[in-house]
């Protein structure tokens, strides 16, 4: 059972990395869209620190994303893709790269959780960029072709 009321906690199975001091093959990310900074997950974290500012905070509009210094990422599934900010400098990987020893730690990091977030919610909604993309409507009876 979760302990947030807002369902923006999820948890995904990554590829244990010593390399990054990933032990466990579980993680939490934030659906930063969701969170209200509330704290409650702070609360009941087994662990010490506060998961809503710690874990990785996943964005799907690109405004929001921007407006981030640090911790702040979108996934993009056309390719698979990620893009992560940290120290206001963002950075892309994509799951078509080879992982080899030229990686630097915050890749190599990025790698991992965009494999785990494919592999675990692919459900998610991707970073859509463009408010034009945000506002796709529904189908009105005249496209329907039920007509219902």
């Amino acid at each position: 059972m979760g302990v947030c009321p807002n369902l923006a906690l999820q948890t995904i199975e990554v590829e244990p990395a010593e390399a990054l001091q990933v032990k466990q093959a579980y993680q939490i990310v934030v659906l930063a869209d969701l969170c209200n900074e509330c704290g409650n997950c702070t609360t009941f974290c087994p662990t010490s620190g506060e998961p809503y500012r710690d874990k990785p905070r996943l964005y799907d509009d690109r405004e929001e994303f921007e407006a981030q210094r640090d911790n702040a990422f979108m996934v993009f599934s056309d390719p698979w893709a990620m893009e992560g900010r940290w120290a206001g400098v963002t950075r892309r990987v994509e799951l078509s790269d080879e992982l080899d020893d030229g990686w630097d730690e915050a890749g190599m990091a990025m790698y991992v959780l965009l494999r785990g977030l494919r592999r675990s919610v692919p459900y998610l909604p991707m970073g859509l960029g463009e408010k034009e993309s945000r506002t796709r409507s529904a189908p009105t009876v005249a496209e329907n072709e039920d007509g219902l």
